[in-house]
This record gives C-alpha cells, sequence and structure tokens, in this order.
C-alpha cells in the first residue's frame, strides 16, 4: 500500500480471542472441547486489543482476568466486555449477531 508497512509487528491493534485458542486450564471449564472448537473462531469471539495489553494482560487467561485488560483498552469493543456477566456459547453468539447489524448499517449499498 504505497510504501507503507502494514504487516503484524507495525500494528498497534491486535486481533484478540476472548474465548483463547488455547485457554488456561481454569475459567473456561463452561467450554468442553467441542464447544471451544465451534466458538473460537468466531466474529463474535474477537476483539480488538492493544498489543501491549493482549500479551501479559489477556493470553490465555480467565474471562475475569481479561476484562481487566479490556478495561484499559482504546477500544469500544474491547471495552464493552468489561460489562460482560460471563462468556459462553450463547454470549459469542449474541454479540456475534450484534456486530452484524453494524456492519449491515455501515456497509449497507445502495442499489
Amino acid at each position: 500500500l504505497g510504501g507503507t508497512d502494514v504487516s503484524d509487528a507495525t500494528m498497534s491493534a491486535t486481533l484478540e480471542h476472548i474465548l483463547p485458542e488455547n485457554p488456561s486450564e481454569t475459567g473456561w471449564e463452561q467450554f468442553s472441547e467441542e464447544a471451544r472448537a465451534r466458538s473460537c473462531e468466531r466474529l463474535g469471539n474477537y476483539s480488538l486489543l492493544e498489543r501491549g495489553l493482549n500479551g501479559p494482560e489477556a493470553a490465555n487467561f480467565a474471562f475475569s482476568e481479561k476484562q481487566k485488560a479490556y478495561a484499559k483498552s482504546q477500544y469500544a469493543t474491547s471495552k464493552e466486555l468489561v460489562q460482560a456477566g460471563e462468556w459462553s456459547e450463547e454470549a459469542i453468539a449474541h454479540r456475534q449477531k450484534a456486530m452484524a447489524k453494524v456492519a449491515k448499517t455501515i456497509w449497507a449499498l445502495e442499489l
């Protein structure tokens, strides 16, 4: 793009898996292995998070621990997660539907 480096290394935002790809042993017991496989890569399970918060403060920790990092984020998609009481398959599905509604209004096509 016009000589601009847009590699992962130069981006300040990262794509955070709320339900981690490799969750810690505690804090994610509500997800069976099958539920984790179904849910991990869903759009509703992603949020933007600053590179400095995504590793040391979010990583594979329990959702309640990750919420502390989300509270420090400049991104509304992460900050709104602080208010979520729990993270479940239902929460992911609900968030994904809400994100789809927003996307539909942002990228509406006029025919």
